[in-house]
């Protein structure tokens, strides 16, 4: 008898726990939300193309970040700048963003 009221008494607190678990977490999912509005840009609302092209830059970003945590000497944000010049000038993704920087400056510029 006094097992069967310890397994109801478990039951109960689990119920009870997951609920404020849930709670918990639709608090902490609506504060996360809220803080992307407010960031730059947390407003912007991205077109079909663009959101096609964030995607691919968030996939090679993934895989240069997991690179450089399994390969320290590819690491580039933990080095010196000097050593770092190397990597930073082979990379890619980096390659394309400097380049469309550098190519919205000049048109600044002019």
């Amino acid at each position: 008898m006094l097992g069967v009221k310890f397994i109801i008494i478990l039951a109960l607190f689990g119920a009870i726990t997951s609920a404020a678990d849930q709670g918990y977490l639709d608090s902490r999912n609506k504060l996360i939300k809220r803080g992307r509005r407010h960031s730059l840009g947390g407003k912007l609302e991205l077109t079909e193309k663009e959101k096609e092209v964030n995607r691919i830059f968030m996939k090679h970003k993934i895989n240069e970040l997991s690179l450089a945590f399994n390969d320290t000497s590819q690491n580039s944000p933990a080095m010196h700048f000097f050593k770092a010049k190397d990597v930073i000038e082979n990379n890619l993704l980096l390659r394309v963003l400097f380049s469309n920087f550098r190519m919205h400056c000049n048109l600044h510029i002019v």
